[in-house]
């Protein structure tokens, strides 16, 4: 009876120790969640800080060329929505036309048909057509994109996206920045403020900003 015993004891034992130690893995894995969520944070923090106390020629972005700001700041959009890959488009004033700047998990063909966007034939065409944010959940049923366009963007996995605009502080519309998604979703609601806060700050380092 006591030898009975002893294991029902250890066996218990087992159990509390195995449950025990999947707690601590939850809690580690909500603690590395919670600090993964806080980098962009923290990034568009730094990133706000560094745009609103320099000018454009102050700037070392603006003298050099502003690839580097750009891809950073492409960065902090895909991480911000939760998106996967995407593109930074300055506008070409000129001619109302849209010129992809950098961008992230794209191939040749998606890069060369939309390296130059004037018609509203895709979300970003839109967004500058509108002025406003464009958001499609689902690029197979969406009227925003033409039978090319939708056949580009499916074929570069890119079955979601949204487009917001870069605006200056006197309205001025300067660019785009654009998140893709390889399955159909919309970025999430509550961080949307995020996404307009870095393009307020994004104006501020780009030409005419």
């Amino acid at each position: 009876m006591n030898g009975i015993n002893a294991l029902d004891a250890i066996g218990v034992a087992i159990e509390r120790a195995k449950r025990r130690a999947a707690e601590a893995q939850a809690r580690l894995q909500s603690s590395d969640d919670v600090i993964r969520r806080s980098d962009w944070r923290v990034a568009l923090t730094d990133f706000g800080v560094i745009s609103s106390q320099l000018s454009w020629a102050q700037h070392p972005g603006k003298r050099n060329g502003n690839g580097h700001w750009l891809a950073h700041i492409l960065d902090l959009a895909i991480e911000i929505t939760d998106a996967e890959f995407g593109n930074i488009q300055i506008l070409d004033s000129s001619q109302r036309r849209l010129r992809i700047a950098v961008s992230r998990g794209f191939e040749a063909e998606f890069l060369a048909y939309f390296a130059v966007v004037e018609s509203s034939k895709s979300a970003c065409g839109v967004a500058l057509e509108q002025n406003c944010r464009v958001i499609v959940p689902d690029v197979r049923k969406d009227s925003s994109f033409d039978v090319d366009s939708r056949g580009i963007m499916l074929r570069a996995n890119a079955l979601a996206v949204q487009s917001t605009p870069i605006i200056s502080s006197s309205g001025r519309l300067l660019g785009m920045i654009s998140t893709h998604y390889s399955v159909p979703k919309r970025p999430p609601l509550q961080r949307l403020p995020y996404l307009d806060r870095l393009a307020r700050r994004s104006a501020d380092l780009l030409p005419f900003g």
